[in-house]
């Protein structure tokens, strides 16, 4: 179901305030979409966002501190966006706790990695494949430790 069709009033509002006001507005957005039960579906997979961090940091050589800091060149911006989309997608963290985890950056500049992020996998197959190869990876991990401490809770007495 399209939004704009989802509830007259909603339309209203977006003819009142135009699309420039939603883009800049994404939690509201959000809001707006859970409350009609619109959102969109992010399982808990037991994908940390550290684990994002951890992952990307590794393979692009990034440091953790780096990932938390204002640092701006590409070589830390780009893999910072990249973990923040991974976080998005296979935690179930809202934009504003991603942000939080992420050096307390807002939760629109989360939504433009997301964005960002988006328009790179579609623009760049090694691109997608990178991001595709980190999803499998954090799920795996995921699910080890899943499985391990599902074991250690079933042999303690």
């Amino acid at each position: 179901m399209n939004l704009r069709q989802a509830d007259p009033v909603l339309l209203s509002w977006w003819r009142e305030f135009g699309d420039d006001w939603w883009r800049d507005h994404g939690e509201a957005m959000e809001a707006a979409h859970r409350s009609m039960g619109l959102a969109r579906a992010r399982p808990k997979t037991g994908v940390r966002i550290a684990d994002c961090r951890q992952l990307i940091g590794q393979r692009y050589g990034v440091e953790n501190d780096e990932m938390l800091s204002d640092a701006k060149p590409r070589r830390v911006a780009r893999p910072r966006q990249m973990a923040m989309t991974l976080a998005r997608d296979l935690t179930g963290a809202s934009a504003k706790l991603v942000g939080e985890q992420f050096g307390g950056r807002d939760h629109t500049t989360v939504l433009f990695a997301e964005h960002q992020v988006r328009e790179r996998e579609q623009d760049s197959m090694r691109i997608a494949m990178d991001m595709e190869g980190f999803r499998l990876a954090l799920l795996t991990y995921a699910a080890q430790r899943k499985v391990t401490l599902a074991d250690l809770q079933e042999t303690t007495p």
